[in-house]
Parts: structure tokens; sequence; C-alpha cells
């Protein structure tokens, strides 16, 4: 993201915010993938079962000392993008990332439900 200011930074916040103030309760498959060098080669993929008002409870058991970013996709998925903490792994700066995918059981379209027009 291009963020360079806390005006801008404070103005995502408030958008993600009203983005998750507005989902709809309904059962969903969930994945959980680590996305940094090291995390990825220790940890395999997990997969649940869980409402998706429930995602803060399942973000809030990750490292999420950098913040998280939210995002519908136009597969009707919710992905967010977990920011941890920093590292030093083979000599790089890094940060554990992961990435949490709710996809709905249902036939739910998110978009329509959260009052978003995706266009394709």
């Amino acid at each position: 993201m291009d963020i360079n200011t806390e005006e801008d930074w404070n103005k995502h916040i408030e958008e993600c915010d009203a983005l998750l103030s507005k989902l709809p309760n309904c059962e969903c498959y969930v994945t959980v993938d680590y996305i940094d060098t090291y995390n990825r080669s220790k940890h395999e993929t997990k997969e649940l079962k869980l409402d998706l008002e429930d995602y803060y409870s399942l973000l809030d058991t990750l490292d999420i000392k950098n913040g998280y970013d939210v995002l519908l996709t136009d597969d009707n998925q919710l992905v967010f993008k977990v920011f941890g903490g920093g590292y030093e792994y083979k000599g790089k700066f890094e940060m554990v990332k992961t990435l949490v995918v709710f996809n709905p059981k249902s036939n739910i379209s998110l978009a329509v439900e959260l009052g978003i027009n995706i266009q394709k």
C-alpha cells in the first residue's frame, strides 16, 4: 500500500472498519496460510469451518503485531493479510505474514451484503 501520511492511514483504517462492521453472519470454509519465508516452511495450511462474524476471534490467535489488511475478491472471498512481528532469517529482515481466507458455504454474495459494487 502507498500510505504516506497519518491522515491516509486513518482513512484506510476507517474504510476497513466500515467494511467489517457490515459483515453478514454465514458459515465459511476458512484457510490459514503463513506466507513469510520462515513460517511457510514450518506450518501447514489450516482448514477450518467458522462463522464469518467470528473473524476477529481467529485473527486474535495469530501474530497481529503490525495489523492487517482486508480485501473482498471477485471470487466472493474475504481475505485478511495479517502482519506480525519482524525477524531476521538467512540474513534478511522479514515479517510474519499470514493469509486468512473466508469462503462462504452458502451462495451468499458478500459484495451485495456489504453494499459493494465489484466491476469486472
